[in-house]
């Protein structure tokens, strides 16, 4: 069971995952994001290809499918971008073929069934999304998972034109995780986001999972006092002690934004093989 959302920015694309995994009756954390930066040279010029791969559903499948287009990106510098996407497509639907549509007969709760958001630059960066044996554009945004209805609900409010920046787009995607762990039997333990930098040749990023978890502290607190607190006000109701703690909680927060967007810096990127 999982909820991960995959968000075009003005500048980039970001992708967030819950890391709770239940078997049986016990709850873990596993990470569900795989990810590839490479550099590969183009008449003469150094540039990047990105891969980042999020799933949903049987993770043994997840997990074959995720090598299987990692590595597709990892290792083909010798194949053009279109080959690379059509190798994306060929690959999913062997896989699929392969490894879920045997037991399409079974009971639902027992297909081995997934999904898939996939945000790649090749050169431009787009977000793709897996769901039965077929591979499309996701467009700007989407969300995979059991949690998706609930997410598709904040998308809906709060997802919209002009983009946000890369920095603006991991707190939103930041404040949906929150909301949905907090709403979904399922979804929840830490939260893992990464993302791209530059809408060509851009720079891989990942947010700490420490800094994550302060971003969602702070989004609960601005619930709890800010969100209730602007409904008084119009109501005429709202308290001195209300005030002040919502503006305490709305300082919170952007501290904690001024903070990622002064950290949100690449990774550098690895050397073109020759």
């Amino acid at each position: 069971m999982t909820i991960a959302l995959g968000l075009m920015a003005r500048d980039g694309l970001v992708i967030a995952a819950d890391t709770e995994e239940t078997r049986g009756n016990m709850k873990v954390h596993r990470g569900k994001l795989s990810s590839v930066f490479s550099a590969v040279q183009d008449s003469g010029e150094t540039r990047f290809r990105q891969c980042v791969v999020a799933g949903a559903g049987d993770g043994t499948n997840i997990d074959g499918i995720s090598q299987k287009l990692i590595r597709c990106v990892y290792d083909g510098e010798a194949k053009s971008d279109n080959e690379i996407s059509n190798d994306f497509e060929r690959i999913h639907q062997e896989f699929y073929g392969a490894h879920v549509l045997p037991f399409a007969l079974y009971p639902e709760e027992q297909r081995p069934d997934f999904e898939l958001l996939i945000g790649v630059q090749l050169p431009d960066l787009r977000l793709l999304l897996a769901r039965g044996n077929t591979l499309i554009d996701a467009g700007s945004c989407a969300a995979i998972g059991i949690g998706t209805i609930v997410a598709d609900q904040y998308l809906s409010r709060f997802y919209r034109l002009p983009l946000l920046d890369v920095c603006g787009t991991v707190f939103l995607a930041s404040y949906i995780m929150c909301n949905v762990k907090d709403s979904v039997v399922g979804c929840g333990k830490a939260t893992d986001i990464v993302g791209v930098v530059g809408m060509k040749n851009g720079r891989f990023f990942r947010v700490a999972r420490n800094e994550a978890a302060k971003m969602e502290e702070a989004m609960r607190e601005f619930g709890t006092h800010v969100e209730p607190a602007l409904f008084r006000e119009i109501g005429g109701i709202d308290s001195a002690q209300e005030r002040e703690s919502g503006r305490k909680a709305r300082l919170k927060l952007r501290r904690i934004m001024n903070g990622i967007r002064a950290t949100l810096k690449p990774l550098k990127p690895p050397r073109a093989r020759h």
